[in-house]
């Protein structure tokens, strides 16, 4: 009886290591990676991954909601997240995000600076009306306190700069 839970126990434990080393490797191949979300006020540092990748997943980190082109800047950008206390919950702390509060995407050579313009709630209906501004970002979470409605933060591109070669 012995050498079947024992049998048993080394057969899961080695189940999860593969699993646990398949999804590590998928988070270190950066072929999926599109740019990186820094939100220096509330601590965050975060990989978003390109809009097709099995990555760019709600429940895995967080979610490009839209096909948006970094290359053009056209439209609206927009970025979703959880707002409870999981692990997943990256937005979790955007309720310390104030009007002027600024928000920075790394992408290729480049740092993408935004500001926080505006915040809203919007109904939790699983659509957002937006206007498709170029150079805005829209961050979404629940609301805390009202769990039928979604925040909204809405940023404008203030400034692009160049990462030094030192980075």
């Amino acid at each position: 009886m012995l050498k079947i839970i024992n049998k048993y126990i080394l057969t899961l434990i080695l189940s999860l290591i593969m699993m646990f080393n398949s999804y590590d490797v998928s988070y270190k191949n950066n072929t999926d990676l599109y740019f990186k979300l820094n939100i220096p006020k509330i601590n965050l540092n975060k990989n978003v991954y390109k809009y097709e990748s099995k990555l760019n997943n709600v429940n895995k980190g967080l979610f490009l909601v839209n096909n948006y082109n970094l290359n053009t800047l056209s439209g609206a950008l927009i970025i979703a997240s959880h707002s409870g206390n999981s692990s997943i919950s990256y937005f979790k702390n955007l309720e310390k995000l104030k009007v002027n509060d600024t928000l920075y995407l790394e992408y290729n050579r480049f740092n993408y600076m935004y500001e926080i313009n505006d915040i809203f709630k919007i109904d939790k209906t699983g659509k957002f009306n937006y206007n498709n501004i170029d150079k805005t970002i829209y961050l979404i979470t629940c609301d805390k306190k009202n769990s039928s409605k979604q925040v909204v933060y809405r940023g404008k591109l203030v400034k692009i700069t160049k990462k030094s070669t030192n980075s």
